[in-house]
């Protein structure tokens, strides 16, 4: 099942690998494996998607 959240009109899906935008840093594994490695439940995922897309939106992060 894919994973895809639209906020503000910026889809984020939790299965892509993405891309830091070059003026910050980020750990390289896609957010799905970090939520994962970090035991976070998946009927939290949403929360976290919505920030990531926010962060997507303001080009913090770019899709690789």
């Amino acid at each position: 099942m894919r994973r895809l959240l639209t906020v503000r009109g910026v889809a984020f899906d939790l299965r892509r690998a993405y891309r830091l935008n070059p003026a910050a840093t980020l750990r390289p594994e896609s957010a799905a494996s970090a939520l994962e490695a970090a035991d976070v439940p998946v009927q939290h995922w949403d929360r976290y998607a919505a920030a990531l897309a926010a962060l997507a939106e303001s080009e913090v992060i770019n899709e690789r």
